[in-house]
């Protein structure tokens, strides 16, 4: 069971109101329990909505999450600054996650 950035899955939960489907990510939910999550919808933000940088709210929300289903691993989409990388660094959601131990990947390293 892994947690799963929902764009990823074909949700249209990003700021502008598209999806990041990805076809192996869905040969992964073929075999595993995907959870789809977005912290963006998870604070609350609407959709579509205006580029944020600030997600600590839902990145914690998925944190609570992951710990309730005993989470191991997150599959997170790149160049999300809530859920993968904003710069070179951490996205919130990716630190949050990597700081309580779990693993996280983005849908290029499957």
């Amino acid at each position: 069971m892994k947690l799963c950035s929902a764009c990823l899955l074909g949700v249209k939960c990003r700021y502008d109101d598209k999806d990041a489907f990805n076809e192996k990510i869905l040969e992964v939910f073929r075999k595993e329990i995907l959870i789809p999550i977005c912290p963006e919808i998870f604070a609350g933000f609407n959709v579509p909505r205006e580029k944020a940088e600030e997600f600590l709210h839902g990145a914690e929300k998925v944190l609570k999450l992951a710990k309730r289903l005993g989470v191991k691993e997150a599959i997170m989409k790149q160049n999300s600054p809530s859920c993968w990388k904003a710069s070179q660094e951490d996205g919130v959601v990716t630190a949050l996650l990597k700081a309580n131990g779990i693993k996280v990947i983005s849908e290029d390293e499957l």
